[in-house]
């Protein structure tokens, strides 16, 4: 009797291990607060799959590397929610990576020793550059998410590059047509900006409180226009000749003009502007500086020669590899428990 228990006890703990570990054939959908076992299938891409641990471990290193990188601010109690939004990163990058490598090896692309080299010696330099690691070998034996792992995802990225090499960056080209296309754009926008910035302006000028216009012109949804307050601003020191010049020379409380600037066009507010004073006695030398606000309608720069050719071939280079994802993802089986990833 206790010999069949202790069979039957033994059956069911297989039957709940299968149940939740990377061998089960579903994937439960991500619900706030379900627990998830470390070696459970959370992600599976044409029967390839990623273990709720390999995501989490990843989401972890994303966020700490923007941590440490002061690119985030995550607020008290925020962490989970960040998470959350890196582990999709995390399954978004996996799917893409899986798909890609299927592809290169369906077209028989394959990484020779020169690719591997070539490879080698600009990361090196990249390392280098930034102080990271002063070879390959130190930089996996430093590498947060382990050694082994990381080598393995060097060498996928290095059949990931070569893809990209020959199936997105090879049909890139630059045409006379392309060039006017951007630049009649660029004008547009610079001419919608310039109107948008003298409405602004007008609303100043008409005494419209200068906080409560930025608000809502910030509310635009392609963060064309930002500002807020400047801090104290001592003379010389701020880095931009042209603002300063207009920030020193306009009165406490008026509207300036709309500047045109290298930043786009800046329409500037001064609350306190503080003399200089030389130091007498005890008391220690007081430098000139002023107290304002600003809002700047941003406006892409006019382009040409290599710049121009430049966002010309990246934004091929975005919509061809885009091209390339989507076709491949139309083919392709994916289950994750984030049913509203779009896959």
């Amino acid at each position: 009797m206790m010999l069949r228990n202790l069979r039957s006890g033994l059956l069911f703990a297989g039957l709940t291990l299968l149940l939740v570990s990377g061998c089960s054939h579903k994937i439960r959908e991500y619900t706030p607060g379900l627990v998830y076992q470390p070696n459970e299938t959370v992600l599976r891409v044409n029967g390839q799959k990623m273990t709720w641990e390999q995501v989490d471990k990843r989401a972890r290193y994303y966020l700490k590397d923007e941590i440490d990188n002061k690119t985030l601010f995550i607020p008290q109690g925020g962490e989970e929610k960040a998470l959350e939004f890196f582990r999709r990163k995390a399954m978004t990058i996996f799917v893409n990576k899986t798909l890609m490598i299927e592809d290169a090896k369906q077209r028989g692309i394959e990484v020779t020793p020169a690719d591997r080299q070539k490879f080698i010696t600009e990361f090196e330099g990249m390392l280098k550059e930034r102080h990271m690691a002063s070879s390959m070998e130190e930089f996996f034996k430093k590498a947060p998410l382990g050694e082994k792992e990381t080598r393995h995802e060097f060498e996928d990225g290095l059949i990931v590059d070569k893809l990209i090499q020959e199936a997105v960056k090879s049909k890139i080209t630059v045409a006379e047509s392309d060039r006017e296309a951007l630049t009649t754009e660029i004008i547009a926008k610079r001419r919608d900006a310039r109107q948008k910035a003298d409405d602004l302006h007008a609303q100043l000028v008409k005494g419209a409180d200068f906080t409560t216009v930025l608000k809502d012109a910030s509310k635009d949804e392609e963060k064309r226009i930002i500002g807020g307050d400047m801090g104290e601003i001592v003379r010389g020191r701020l880095g931009d000749k042209q603002i300063e010049d207009a920030l020193f020379a306009q009165k406490v409380n008026e509207n300036g003009p709309v500047l045109d600037t290298s930043r786009g066009y800046v329409m500037i507010r001064v609350a306190a502007h503080t003399a200089a004073k030389a130091a007498a006695g005890t008391n220690p030398a007081i430098l000139e500086s002023v107290r304002a606000s600003y809002i700047n309608v941003r406006t892409p720069p006019m382009l040409k020669g290599k710049d121009m050719d430049r966002v010309i071939q990246a934004r091929k280079f975005d919509k061809n590899l885009a091209e390339l994802l989507k076709t491949l993802r139309a083919k392709a089986k994916v289950e994750t428990i984030y049913k509203d990833l779009a896959f």
